[in-house]
């Protein structure tokens, strides 16, 4: 295995030498952007943390509460981004076949794919993190040792979230088969969490305190101190207090936890094996929702008939594939979930400076998770046309058609969701019109822009020997769009959410003024971007061959 690893290197290392040799202009422009990119963060984390703890007291309650959130969030994140990747290298990796056919281990086979999913399901969280704590030792004029300090906490925390993740892939890959088990057990604790919440959930109780007292239910379970994803905001919070004693308990216990699952991952390696061959070897029957879909498409008379087809086909291919419908219910439902509860915690009641706020903060949430979702579903969408693309490269229907068959099934299936989520928010926090408006308007051109920004840069960056999506996610052009993405979207609720604000303080008196110039100036950007990229998408994959 040391072998595989050290000619993955190689293969890394000779791809961006070729990259800087032959494409120079583009690999340093590409750096550089990343560069600004990664500042613009910080810049943003800085300013945020600046403000908070400009608040005294209070804004050291909110940075403790921010840090069990956090990590209580990404937990299970990494755990749903680790199980998809672990999915997708381990069972749909032609690399895995390969090696299985080879006099290796299987234990070592195992170790390899997990480490592999490992690597890629937390490099950008650990990113995240470094930005955050590093501007956060900055603002608070803690030590800077402390990000390095948080980066021993983070490592165990990762692998155990991943461990995770590992047993859930597992286990629905020796199960997704088997009948309808998995939809009746999702449909099952759905309905207990959402019972949790409507019965047994916080009294209505107004005011910020409220809202920042041990009494609200989300922070009782984030801050449960025998669960493992509590234990990273224990430990630094305790070593910013000096209370070492209590910090190192909490670090060895991650791990002591970290290296123990470890050990468990070649253990399952017969787990791994009778997954994997189940996979390929059962006999699947015809299911009914195929025909279905078709029926549903056929009823949609206004739409012309070679676009219905088309559609039909990448309906298919979606509803084929678990890894993809799991992670937008699971992306989506926890955003329902939560707005669904925004007055169980009372958000309501808060003043209008702190409801503007958190609104522009659910505003962002779902924004950044649309923006993930373009990248996995919307920019692979060319590349998985795979050896079929000369078919429509060959057909009397011009590839522009094409193209806009792909923008309207993504926006139809982005669109309807984004809205009744901002509006679920909205309805929820009982802000004015005038921002209830603002907020529709922004997740609506703001999901339009990133759905043609990711299909037009798929089709620049287009791969048709890749046969499985994650292969498209992971490549340069994936990260490109990724950080486009999440630039327009840290951009735009900047802007918005800073003008109102500043408003909700008494500090703008022209406000309606500068948010009409603003909303016009931002739309227009925002159109000639996705224009562009959509021109140049449908260039570029005209003059593609397979």
């Amino acid at each position: 295995m040391r072998e595989i690893v050290f000619f993955r290197l190689i293969s890394f290392k000779n791809n961006l030498l070729y990259l800087i040799k032959h494409r120079a202009a583009k690999t340093w422009g590409a750096g550089i952007f990343s560069l600004f990119t990664v500042g613009g963060l910080y810049f943003g984390l800085w300013e945020g943390l600046q403000f908070i703890t400009s608040l005294g007291g209070l804004g050291v309650v909110i940075i403790k509460k921010v840090l069990f959130i956090l990590f209580f969030i990404l937990f299970f994140m990494i755990a749903i981004s680790f199980g998809v990747l672990f999915y997708g290298m381990g069972f749909k990796n032609k690399e895995t076949a390969y090696l299985i056919s080879l006099p290796i281990e299987r234990e070592k086979i195992l170790s390899y794919k997990f480490g592999e999913a490992f690597l890629f399901s937390t490099w950008i969280p650990s990113l995240g993190l470094i930005l955050f704590f590093l501007s956060y030792a900055f603002v608070a004029r803690v030590s800077l040792i402390f990000p390095l300090v948080a980066s021993f906490y983070i490592i165990p925390f990762f692998i155990i979230a991943s461990f995770l993740g590992y047993l859930t892939t597992l286990f629905l890959a020796k199960f997704i088969n088997k009948g309808k088990i998995l939809l009746w057990l999702g449909l099952f604790c759905g309905l207990v969490a959402f019972l949790y919440f409507l019965y047994f959930g916080n009294p209505h109780r107004g005011g910020l305190l409220f809202f920042l007292s041990e009494e609200v239910v989300f922070f009782k379970v984030a801050k449960l101190w025998y669960l493992p994803y509590s234990w990273p905001a224990y430990g630094l919070i305790h070593w910013e207090d000096k209370a070492w004693g209590k910090s190192l308990l909490y670090f060895l216990n991650l791990w002591s936890l970290a290296f123990l699952v470890l050990s468990f991952v070649p253990s399952l390696q017969r787990r791994f094996i009778d997954s994997y061959f189940l996979q390929f070897s059962y006999l699947h029957k015809k299911r009914s929702y195929l025909s279905f879909v078709e029926k549903v498409f056929s009823k949609i008379s206004f739409l012309p008939n070679y676009l219905r087809s088309f559609m039909v086909k990448d309906v298919k291919f979606f509803t084929r594939e678990p890894a993809f419908w799991l992670q937008l219910i699971v992306f989506f439902g926890i955003l329902f979930f939560y707005f669904t509860n925004l007055r169980k915690f009372s958000y309501h009641r808060l003043e209008d400076v702190w409801k503007s706020l958190l609104t522009f903060l659910n505003t962002f949430s779902i924004l950044c998770v649309v923006s993930a979702m373009s990248v996995r579903f919307v920019f692979p969408q060319w590349s998985l046309e795979g050896r079929n693309y000369w078919i429509l490269k060959l057909s009397p229907i011009p590839l522009g058609k094409v193209f806009l068959e792909k923008i309207i099934l993504s926006l139809g299936v982005f669109l309807p969701i984004s809205i009744f989520l901002i509006s679920l928010s909205n309805l929820m926090l009982k802000i004015e019109f005038l921002f209830f408006f603002l907020t529709l308007v922004i997740v609506i051109i703001s999901t339009f822009t990133m759905v043609t920004i990711s299909l037009g840069l798929g089709a620049i960056f287009a791969n048709f020997k890749q046969r499985y999506y994650l292969q498209a996610v992971e490549s340069f052009g994936g990260f490109v769009v990724l950080m486009l993405n999440l630039g327009y979207v840290f951009f735009t609720v900047f802007l918005f959410g800073g003008l109102s604000h500043f408003y909700f303080l008494n500090k703008l008196s022209n406000f309606l003024p500068l948010l009409k110039r603003s909303l016009i100036l931002w739309m227009i950007a925002s159109l000639v971007f996705s224009l562009a990229a959509t021109l140049l998408g449908m260039k570029k994959i005209a003059e593609k061959e397979y």
